[in-house]
């Protein structure tokens, strides 16, 4: 195997592994239940009771009973592109949990 292909390989494993822990936090915020803020470009704050999952591509995002200006919506799809940041709840984490 060559130095390129070693390389590659060595990257791949990489991209998986993180992959991996990305699809391990998601899958344990959505099981918390607690509340989840996003921060979005506009400078509004919205406030979701639980974080229901993601798309593969992580541009878009399922809540529930999302709390805005208009009022509460059951369910609410945010896109990530309106998102500067999202306060997930970690205090029941232990280390190297995910």
């Amino acid at each position: 195997m060559s130095l390129d292909q070693t390389y590659e390989k060595n990257i791949q494993e990489i991209a998986f592994l993180q992959r991996m822990r990305t699809l391990r936090f998601y899958k344990f915020v959505s099981r918390s239940y607690k509340s989840v803020t996003f921060y979005l470009w506009n400078k509004t704050q919205l406030k979701a009771s639980s974080f229901l999952g993601t798309d593969a591509l992580e541009t878009k995002f399922l809540v529930e009973n999302l709390q805005t200006d208009w009022g509460i919506h059951k369910q609410a799809v945010i896109r990530s592109g309106d998102i500067i940041w999202i306060k997930f709840p970690l205090e029941l984490l232990e280390e190297g949990e995910i």
